[in-house]
């Protein structure tokens, strides 16, 4: 916003998508680790049959993998996300590789040996997936929307996208980042060239 190129709904999305977040982390981690360690000592009391006790919070223990897993918060359901209808927002989701719009960025090793998170700007950021030649008018059509809505755009080369390589595992040849390195928008693998119109609409929504 200081800027100058933040839309009308831009702050309004920080309360939008952080609320839930904040939200789904009281109700889905804390409230619930409250309630599930009372139901634990309440059948498991170290000093009725310690024993039974340090068994039952072994095994617990390995489970408390998967509830750390389950801890990723999201914008899926944010106005100023791209395909965000029917959605909801919340700290609950699954960490992916695949670049999903409203997910935190994966990290991947780009051709250079640079991490992607060294490439990106400070304002948006468009990762291109297998080389700029075979992109070329889609990504084209975004540096044109960009410089039209005076967004800050920088363009990030992540190699031919190969079998095996790591930004291959984002699974889309464009990817749209915001300053804050979660995904606003992804080209549908395989899918047609991004046009002029699409590019503004798409950068017009992810800036507020």
């Amino acid at each position: 916003m200081l800027q100058g190129w933040g839309g009308e709904r831009l702050l309004d999305s920080y309360d939008a998508e952080r609320r839930p977040v904040f939200a789904s982390t009281i109700n889905d981690f804390i409230a619930r680790s409250i309630e599930t360690d009372k139901e634990f000592l309440d059948a498991y009391d170290p000093a009725r049959d310690r024993a039974a006790f340090e068994a039952a919070w072994q095994a617990r223990a390995q489970g408390a993998v998967g509830e750390v897993h389950a801890f990723e918060p999201h914008y899926e359901g944010s106005a100023i996300v791209w395909g965000s209808e029917g959605r909801t927002t919340s700290a609950k989701g699954s960490h992916q590789f695949t670049a999903r719009p409203g997910h935190h960025l994966a990290p991947a090793t780009l051709s250079s040996g640079r991490n992607v998170f060294e490439e990106l700007g400070a304002g948006f950021s468009l990762l291109v997936v297998g080389g700029d030649g075979a992109h070329a008018s889609s990504v084209q059509a975004f540096r044109e929307a960009a410089a039209g809505l005076g967004l800050p755009l920088r363009l990030v080369d992540c190699g031919d996208g190969g079998a095996g390589t790591e930004p291959a595992r984002y699974g889309a040849p464009l990817v749209l980042v915001r300053p804050d390195q979660f995904v606003a928008w992804t080209a549908q693998a395989g899918g047609p060239a991004v046009t002029a119109e699409q590019a503004r609409e798409v950068l017009a929504r992810v800036a507020g």
